[in-house]
């Protein structure tokens, strides 16, 4: 911005942010400051604004400021800061910023996620009138974090269509319930896994997710095959324990009916029920969604071309989209302009997998935009992905 010269400058020379809300903050404004990084080495900055490790943020203001990674502007393309800020709480208003260069590799050549806002979990989120650059997604919000509201305990007769619940607080036809196949066994590596107890998986749990355990180390895997005992995963990350394990199979069912605590239910989804739940055991569910009251209003959206074109010739990696929402309710996005290279506004609960399967975007309004890329061959994609299950 042409005024940046006069802004306090105000930098991260560790991985933590500039600033830190601490339990229940709130009220705070953040007006007309330059935030970057002075980091060095393999210093990774994660945040510039960090309103996300202790809970409870409240009734922020982020406004005329500029927010960058110190070599925005450059063909530098390994940078220490790779996200603006995270918000986590209830009341946000980021509004007439400059937020921007978030983009290329780590300083150790890893590719991360890079974002201008990462919002998991929040709530009364307002963005208004800013220019937003990000090469991954510039917008994030969900992404498998909300927990549920109620849990109960199952007797009586557990199958996969009816179940006893110790509370029925919440429910109703249409319901997403998530259940538990729970067991042991052994890693033998990081791709095999041999049971010993509890649930015993069958071919329909092949493409479902579980999740394994030393009592340590918890990580999740998809299951790729099933010949009696023994199960082949695929990890979604290296570091996944070994030895004596337990695991557990999250899979969904959708209520359509309850008299007195008995429920009845139907399979339902990708990671839909196989087989009855483990008894004892729990289901858990959701009514309200946690993600809600997002406002996007009147921003210019860009990913840099130069960056994005080096990026997909060096590496053949392409942006993930202007913004992608993994949940929302009460969702508006008006007046936007998406612009520079080509990518998309993505709308999907996906990679939420069994763990949090009432997670959703709905009452969604997308109104009066304006899409005005470059156009590039190689980068050419679809405005808008809504892709729902």
């Amino acid at each position: 911005p042409a005024d940046a010269a006069n802004m306090p400058r105000l930098r991260s020379s560790s991985a933590g942010a500039v600033f830190q809300s601490r339990t229940n903050a709130g009220y705070w404004i953040f007006d007309g400051l330059e935030l970057t990084d002075n980091a060095s080495g393999n210093t990774v900055v994660n945040f510039l604004l960090d309103f996300a490790s202790f809970p409870g943020a409240n009734n922020l203001t982020v406004q005329r400021s500029y927010i960058h990674p110190k070599e925005i502007g450059t063909t530098n393309y390994n940078r220490a800061a790779i996200r603006g800020m995270e918000f986590e709480g209830s009341g946000m208003l980021f509004k007439w910023n400059y937020a921007a260069g978030f983009l290329g590799r780590q300083p150790d050549n890893q590719l991360p996620t890079t974002q201008v806002i990462l919002c998991i979990t929040c709530s009364n989120l307002t963005v208004s009138d800013n220019y937003l650059e990000a090469w991954y997604t510039a917008l994030f919000t969900g992404g498998g974090g909300e927990n549920p509201e109620y849990t109960a305990t199952l007797s009586g007769t557990v199958n996969t269509t009816q179940a006893d619940f110790s509370t029925v607080t919440g429910l109703a036809p249409g319901v997403i319930i998530r259940f538990n196949l729970e067991g042991a066994g052994t890693l033998n590596s990081q791709t095999s896994f041999t049971r010993s107890s509890g649930a015993s998986l069958t071919s329909a749990d092949v493409n479902h997710t579980i999740w394994i355990t030393n009592g340590t180390i918890t990580e999740r895997a998809k299951v790729t095959a099933v010949s009696g005992n023994n199960y082949t995963i695929e990890p979604y990350n290296s570091a996944v324990p070994t030895g004596a394990c337990t695991f557990v199979v999250f899979e969904t069912a959708k209520v359509t009916s309850v008299s007195g605590n008995t429920v009845r239910y139907t399979p339902v989804g990708l990671n839909y029920l196989t087989q009855a739940p483990s008894t004892p055991g729990t289901a858990a569910w959701r009514v309200h969604q946690v993600v809600h009251d997002i406002n996007i209003i009147k921003n210019t959206f860009s990913i840099d071309i130069a960056h994005a074109q080096y990026e997909h010739a060096t590496y053949g990696n392409s942006p993930k989209g202007w913004v992608e929402m993994k949940a929302g309710d009460n969702v508006l996005y008006e007046g936007n302009y998406f612009i520079n290279y080509p990518s998309a506004m993505v709308f999907t609960q996906h990679s939420n997998e069994g763990y949090t399967p009432w997670t959703t975007v709905q009452n969604l309004t997308i109104r009066s935009n304006f899409v005005n890329t470059v156009y590039d061959s190689i980068g050419t994609r679809q405005w808008l992905i809504i892709s729902m299950d």
